[in-house]
Order: structure tokens, then C-alpha cells, then sequence
């Protein structure tokens, strides 16, 4: 099967991550994770779906501990799936995938073909977890998701990173948030892009108004947006769904399905 991310919708994941065994006294390495993001021929998305599904079942069988898949929930692009799956290691990538693993060579080739003509567009991310930008654990149940995409000027990450860790989690934690996660592209986009997430219970959740607006005020939003002048360069918010169906195990609570 294709390795499909962006987190799409990620994601951003979109934001998502692992433990790796680590030495006493040893920092440990960073959490990695794959988003892919997939935009599928509107025609033939409930087919993708059918697909992925023997997709998801095949890497569960080849060994993969978890897979998150999340579509748009009525604001982005509704065609467009976002899958997070964890990297223990990336010299993973050195031998077979989970899919063949779990399904053959043969029956996993076939999976893969059969998506490959069904999407239009396809990006890969190699995404870092950045528990230290955010905070919490992940809880059950917790479908809902917004999820920004932060693209952040050449050279202003430790600017950005400041930020987020003085004004915007202080902040979130005011409103009552439990869990923020964050995630950054390491290989496959944009170095500089970093995603992050929110999680809601339901649309009524969300429609109390995002949490940074409720905990700074208008007045406090305006001083939030002028700090990260010339810092953030662009930020796009998407409302994702976990697609429990296509979905198994749940990604570690320092990680994206934090796009």
C-alpha cells in the first residue's frame, strides 16, 4: 500500500508519538511518524475507502502498531485523507513495508495498485513530535480535530518556538484545553512547517469558539497575532474526523494526528 499522509488533513497532524528504547542517562531519540496527505478522485473515494481498509488490515497484520486515518469534517477539502503511522526506526525503510509483511509481496502490490489509481495527488511527510511545544495526553475519545498548518519564516523558529511556549500554551491551558499536540516536517515539504491539534468532542464543542479566543479575549488575540508577525507566515485550519474504520491502535499522546 502506498504510504499515505499530509495527515490531511492531516494531520497535522495531524498532528503523533512513539517511545524508542533508550540508555540510562541518554536523551531519548526523536518521536517520528509518517503523514501522508491523498487526495482521491471524487468518483472513486468510497472505493479508496473499501481499498484502505485492506490497507489498514494488511499492515496490522505485518506488525505496524497503529495507523490513523482522518478525512475532512465538512471544512477543507472533502476528498482529501490523511494517514499518520509510526516510524520506530527509519532504517525501517531499508527493508519491506508492513503491507508486504502482513499480506505478501503479491497481494500488497496489488493494494497498492489499485489506490494508486484512485488518488490524484499524493504527499509524503516524515514528521518529528515536538512534545515540548505541547502538553497533555490524548483521550479516547476525541474524533474531532482542528488541525493548523503553520508555515514559519527562514531563521524565526526560535522566535516561533518562544512563542508558542509563553504565550499560546499558557493560554490553552487557561481555556480548559487537556491536550495540544505538535508536530514539524522533517523530510518530504516544507522544513519550516509545523502542524498542530486541538481535539473537540462534536461541532457544538467547536462552536464555543476556539480555545485561544476564548482565554485572550479580542484584545489578547490582536497582541498574540502582532508577536507572530513576520514569524508565522501563513496558518491554515482544517476540521478533521478520525475515521475509526480505517483506523487501529492509537498514536502515542505526544504525537499529530497532531494534519
Amino acid at each position: 500500500m502506498p504510504h499515505l499522509l499530509r495527515a490531511a488533513i492531516v494531520v497535522v497532524a495531524m498532528l503523533v508519538v512513539l517511545g524508542f528504547h533508550r540508555a540510562e542517562a541518554q536523551p531519548a531519540p526523536p518521536s517520528l511518524m509518517t503523514l501522508s496527505i491523498i487526495e482521491v478522485d471524487p468518483q472513486l473515494f468510497t472505493e479508496f475507502g473499501v481499498v484502505q481498509g485492506e490497507a489498514a488490515a494488511a499492515q496490522k497484520a505485518g506488525g505496524q502498531a497503529w495507523r490513523e486515518t482522518w478525512q475532512t469534517a465538512m471544512f477543507g477539502n472533502p476528498f482529501r485523507v490523511g494517514v499518520v503511522t509510526p516510524v520506530m526506526d527509519i532504517a525501517q525503510f531499508d527493508g519491506p513495508t508492513a503491507s508486504i509483511k502482513g499480506a505478501g509481496p503479491a497481494a500488497a502490490t496489488l493494494i497498492n495498485e489499485r489506490a494508486r489509481r484512485m488518488i490524484t495527488r499524493q504527499q509524503i511527510h516524515l514528521l518529528q513530535a515536538r512534545p515540548d511545544l505541547g502538553f497533555g495526553t490524548r483521550a479516547p475519545s476525541g474524533k474531532l480535530a482542528v488541525l493548523a498548518t503553520i508555515s514559519v519564516a527562514p531563521g524565526r523558529i526560535p522566535d516561533f518556538e518562544r512563542v508558542i511556549k509563553g504565550e499560546v500554551v499558557p493560554a490553552l491551558k487557561k481555556a480548559g484545553v487537556t491536550y495540544y499536540g505538535v508536530a514539524r516536517t522533517i523530510f518530504g515539504g516544507d522544513t519550516n512547517q509545523f502542524f498542530t491539534l486541538l481535539l473537540f468532542d462534536n461541532f457544538a464543542d467547536l462552536g464555543k469558539g476556539h480555545p485561544l479566543e476564548r482565554a485572550l479575549g479580542a484584545e489578547g488575540m490582536a497582541s498574540l497575532e502582532q508577536k507572530l508577525t513576520g514569524i508565522a507566515t501563513q496558518v491554515e485550519r482544517e476540521v478533521i474526523r478520525l475515521n475509526d474504520a480505517l483506523s487501529y491502535g492509537l498514536a502515542p499522546p505526544t504525537g499529530p494526528a497532531q494534519k
